[in-house]
């Protein structure tokens, strides 16, 4: 028998305003049972199809709620260690009560996806110098990351479907955060 498995690994660059390196920290993640469900779901065709789709126009633009589609990533202060469990505390499924103004979080970043090889899947995001800095706009520090589908619009809700906790991560107006998050498919026999 073989198992179908799927592993996860984020990249976290922080550059200063010219682009040079300051950091980077990459490390593997845990995909957590909502991912895992979500994927079940994706697999077997239960996804809801953005109303009024363009006939050849990909999943992957649409800005509008698909649900299971971990299309966004968010950054927060939380440096406890992930578990397979793990759900947002907030009603909205996001790392801050507040989607359009987070006090404890960065902003909801869209991803940018594409195929790096037949059994991976990358999602970019770019957390630019004048977002993300606090909520007094002086610093902030993350320590973890989710990477979240947008399920519905009004009011806007979120389920996390990957998440990582790393060292330090500071983030003010001079710093930009770029993130690679990276998930391949694999087999193995059981």
């Amino acid at each position: 028998m073989t198992n179908i498995y799927c592993t996860g690994n984020l990249t976290i660059t922080r550059k200063d305003l010219n682009g040079n390196i300051l950091d980077v920290d990459n490390g593997s993640n845990l995909i957590l049972n909502s991912g895992l469900g979500a994927l079940t779901k994706l697999v077997s065709g239960q996804i809801a199809i953005p109303t009024n789709p363009t006939a050849g126009f990909n999943l992957n633009v649409y800005t509008t709620p698909v649900p299971y589609l971990p299309y966004y990533v968010q950054f927060g202060t939380s440096s406890i260690a992930p578990s397979p469990t793990d759900v947002s505390v907030h009603q909205n499924g996001t790392l801050d009560a507040n989607t359009v103004s987070p006090v404890g979080a960065s902003p909801i970043l869209r991803c940018t996806t594409y195929n790096t090889a037949t059994n991976s899947i990358v999602f970019q995001a770019v957390l630019p110098p004048n977002q993300g800095n606090g909520p007094s706009g002086s610093g902030i520090t993350y320590r973890e990351a989710v990477l979240m589908s947008y399920d519905v619009a009004s009011p806007p809700k979120y389920s996390w479907f990957a998440r990582r906790v790393f060292s330090d991560k500071f983030k003010d107006s001079s710093v930009i955060i770029e993130v690679e998050w990276t998930l391949t498919f694999a087999t193995r026999e059981a």
